[in-house]
Order: C-alpha cells, then structure tokens, then sequence
C-alpha cells in the first residue's frame, strides 16, 4: 500500500512514450493524484518530476516557476 505523505508536492507527469509533460500540477497528499491520473490513463503515466516546497511556504507560490520551466521544453 502507498503511504501519503503529509507534506504537499508539486508534480509534473507525462504518458508513457511522451516527452511533454500532460499534467502538473499540486498534490497535498502526494501519491494520491498520481494514483488518481493512473487510474484514468490507458496508457500509463508516470511521474517526470516533484518538488517539495521549502517547509512552510505555499505550493501555490511555486506554481509559476514550475509551469514556465516545464513549458520551455
């Protein structure tokens, strides 16, 4: 069984055979939105990337910063 982690994550997933990344996005209780997307994609999906935000700051100030990264690949 997959243990939730209490600390949020912001992660960057793709489908299995992609190179673009086809969600980021915040989870507070990282797997669960991992196993979420799993379980909705046929293909497969796995995980390209996750931050951990520095305790005590909000993943949303993250958020810029990680999409404008992953959009200019």
């Amino acid at each position: 069984m997959l243990g939730y982690q209490s600390n949020p994550v912001f992660y960057v997933l793709t489908e299995r055979g992609e190179d673009a990344p086809v969600k980021i996005g915040k989870d507070e209780t990282w797997p669960s939105r991992f196993v979420q997307a799993r379980c909705h994609t046929p293909r497969g999906i796995q995980t390209i990337a996750t931050f951990h935000p520095p305790r005590g700051e909000k993943v949303s100030k993250w958020d810029v910063e990680v999409r404008r990264h992953f959009a200019s690949r």
